[in-house]
């Protein structure tokens, strides 16, 4: 059962409401209000074609595999920039090390250093 709106719908112009057509709406039917704007909203919900509903899909699948590219990317430069650097910092210490030139201050040694480094400083 199709019932008709009486005071418009929705981005209609308002216009002039008897009390005749109130207690019209009034004695309708609660069942056949729900029917009607059921289908109302069943209708424009329901617009999406079979083609639409696909293509937002494969745009919306589209945009979560550029983000996961992106993600994927980010943590490969940070991840081997990283170990690069680990792997740079490691072949300096081992030249260090292997330099039999190379000698470390200790104690009071170290503590003489420090005093020339300090006097320049300032």
């Amino acid at each position: 059962m199709n019932v008709k709106p009486k005071f418009g719908g929705v981005g209609t112009k308002a216009k002039h409401i008897s009390p005749a057509d109130v207690l019209d709406v009034l004695n309708t039917n609660p069942s056949d209000l729900f029917a009607e704007l059921s289908a109302k909203f069943s209708s424009r919900r329901n617009k999406l074609t079979a083609e639409q509903y696909k293509q937002n899909v494969e745009s919306t699948c589209a945009f979560l595999l550029f983000i996961l590219t992106g993600s994927l990317s980010m943590a490969y430069f940070v991840t081997f920039k990283t170990y690069h650097t680990s792997l740079d910092k490691m072949e300096s210490l081992k030249e260090l090390l292997s330099n039999p030139n190379a000698r470390v201050a200790t104690r009071e040694q170290g503590a003489r250093i420090m005093e020339i480094v300090n006097k320049h400083q300032e």
